[in-house]
Formats: structure tokens, sequence, C-alpha cells
């Protein structure tokens, strides 16, 4: 009898313990099952509703909140309008393409000029003075033309050599900056393509180079021929 009870004994803490072990594993997969149930089906994600060009200032009306899984949501991405509040786009983005944060500066985060060159494009920094530089009120962000001014002998030829072009810097005050412009400042810096910051050193070199002001809205390609004041009264 006593071999019957302690078997019995035996079969009874092993049931306890199986019991015990399947209860455990119940109260795992319900604790699981809850923890996915308040995990997020989605995410929001900032978009671009429309090609942004690169060194453009975001309006709301430039982008969307689209919802992603969270297993699919891009490395750094902004999930919300204000995030972007006074940033301004550091390189294109398309439409449909996430917004993350390499792809915008806010004025509280200054870029160097490094990060603000568009890939393929080059800096040009060149000298100007109070009308050269459009009475000291250039601003980054700003697109110019530039004129090269030649004179040889009695002669004086004006070329429109470059049209629409960013101006990165100005001074030492990069785009995306908040730190206010100088009151007056010897050079500006332009976002050009490497031939034609070629064509502008060797321009600079044999003349002068001046810039004018666009519309914040103008970004048309104007015909300009080569002004020699043969067709001005007086000459």
């Amino acid at each position: 009898m006593d071999g019957i009870e302690r078997l019995n004994r035996r079969l009874a803490l092993g049931a306890l313990l199986l019991a015990a072990l399947a209860a455990l594993a119940v109260h795992a997969y319900l604790t699981g099952m809850a923890h996915r149930a308040l995990l997020p089906q989605t995410v929001p994600v900032l978009v671009a509703a429309a090609d942004i060009p690169a060194h453009t200032s975001l309006t709301p009306a430039m982008l969307t909140v689209a919802q992603y899984a969270p297993g699919n949501r891009p490395a750094q991405a902004l999930s919300t309008v204000a995030e972007v509040k006074g940033a301004v786009t550091t390189a294109e983005i398309y439409r449909g393409q996430p917004v993350v944060a390499p792809d915008v500066s806010r004025p509280t985060a200054p870029l160097s000029l490094s990060y603000a060159v568009a890939p393929g494009m080059r800096a040009f920094t060149m000298a100007v003075g109070a009308t050269s530089g459009v009475g000291d009120m250039i601003a980054p962000g700003d697109h110019v033309d530039v004129l090269a001014v030649f004179t040889q002998g009695t002669a004086t030829t004006v070329d429109t050599m470059l049209q629409d072009v960013l101006v990165l810097a100005v001074a030492q005050r990069t785009v995306g900056q908040s730190t206010p412009v100088p009151a007056s400042y010897t050079d500006v810096t332009l976002e050009v393509w490497p031939a034609d910051a070629a064509r502008l050193a060797y321009a600079a070199s044999r003349g002068s180079l001046q810039l004018t002001l666009r519309a914040v809205t103008d970004n048309a390609q104007a015909t300009v021929p080569p002004e020699t004041g043969a067709t001005l009264p007086g000459a």
C-alpha cells in the first residue's frame, strides 16, 4: 500500500506541475495577444504631396501624411507637418516619397555649406559690391541672374551668362540658417554646374560680374542677347 500511495502522490504532483506549466503558457500567450492588440497597426509618415525641389521652403500644401505599417516606416522619417515648420529642403523630394530628417534643415539647426550643395553642383563665391550685389538686399535662397561686363578698348559688352541661379550663402550665412543677413556684404555664393563655375571664373578674370535679383515665383528663362550698346540711343 505504501508503494501505491507514493506512486499516487507522484502522479498528483506531476499533474499539478503540468497544470502549472499549462497555466503559465496560457498566461504568456494571452499576455502576448493583449500586447499585440495594443500595438498600432499603422504609424503616420510625412510624405511629399508633389515633387519638391531642393532648397525650397516647405509649406503645409506641399505635404501630406500617409499611414505605414510599423515595420515599413523609413528610418528617421518625420510624422507631422509641424516637425518641418520653417524648414528648407536640402535635397529634391519626389511625390509620395517619405520626408526624412536629413532631407530638411531647420533655422534652429544651421546647415554647413557642403550639405546645402545639391549633388553634381558646385558652390561658387563671387565678390560683390552695393551695386553688383543688388544693394545688399540678396538673401540665401533667392534666385539671381549673373551678368558679365567686358570692356575692350572703348567697346563694352554685357552678357547674361546664367539665369535662375540659387543663392546658397550671403557672406557667412548659409541657406536654412536663422542668423540675419549682414547689413552689408562683399561676397555671395551661388550653386552652379561645374562648367558654369569655370565660365564664371574666367569671366571674372577678364571683366566684372553683376547680379540681378529675380521674383520668388519667376523661374523663366529669358532670351537676352549680348548687349553692346549699338542699338542704344547715342551709341
